[in-house]
């Protein structure tokens, strides 16, 4: 049980950790694409 709740809680750690490392790459990526997606509206 003490494996357990410490591979829970590693778990949850590295959900949190994930949670920030993909709120900062989408950010970027949001940054990064928006002169492509102003190229697709220009298009449209």
């Amino acid at each position: 049980m003490n494996n357990r709740g410490d591979y829970y809680t590693e778990l949850t750690w590295v959900m949190k950790k994930n949670i920030v490392v993909g709120g900062v790459v989408s950010w970027f990526l949001i940054v990064h694409d928006q002169g492509k997606v102003m190229d697709r509206l220009s298009i449209i």
